[in-house]
């Protein structure tokens, strides 16, 4: 199964191993799509040129990234988050879950939410999981349900 969305699986090329050895079936097929869509965004209507080109999730990047003060090696938001609504209690806040989705799982969202200190004056933050995986804007419903939630989140700060 693929951590991005546990209903597409594929083969398991090393059975044996404690780890899927093979391709993942949703981001070794959509990173190729996702980067000439970026690519011919920037280029023909952000009118953005470069001679360097554009790689989505690079590694090199990845492996050399200052996580701060994080132990686990993870960027974390939840105190930045907490801190914005302290010092904004009318800021509106949406996480939006995957339903499928095990690489960011909506009970780990609502696990950390639930963690923060409630703030008095504060707008409490609204969790939704949504059909889909990790990237559920693949998924026309998941593009409708994430907009909607934007929507939302704009029409109550009117």
């Amino acid at each position: 199964l693929s951590p991005y969305d546990a209903t597409i699986g594929s083969a398991d090329i090393a059975p044996q191993s404690a780890r899927d050895a093979g391709p993942d079936p949703v981001l070794d097929r959509s990173v190729p799509a996702l980067t000439s869509a970026f690519v011919a965004y920037a280029r023909n209507e952000l009118n953005y040129r470069t001679d360097v080109s554009y790689r989505l999730l690079n590694g090199e990047v990845t492996r050399n990234w200052d996580y701060g003060t994080s132990g686990q090696g993870y960027a974390g938001v939840m105190n930045d988050l907490q801190r914005a609504r302290s010092l904004n209690p009318a800021l509106g806040v949406v996480i939006v879950n995957g339903y499928t989705d095990l690489v960011t799982p909506y009970l780990a969202s609502r696990y950390l939410v639930n963690q923060l200190p409630s703030l008095s004056d504060a707008k409490p933050i609204r969790l939704d999981v949504v059909e889909g995986g990790h990237m559920m804007y693949l998924r026309p419903d998941g593009r409708r349900a994430l907009k909607d939630a934007a929507s939302e989140l704009y029409q109550a700060t009117q």
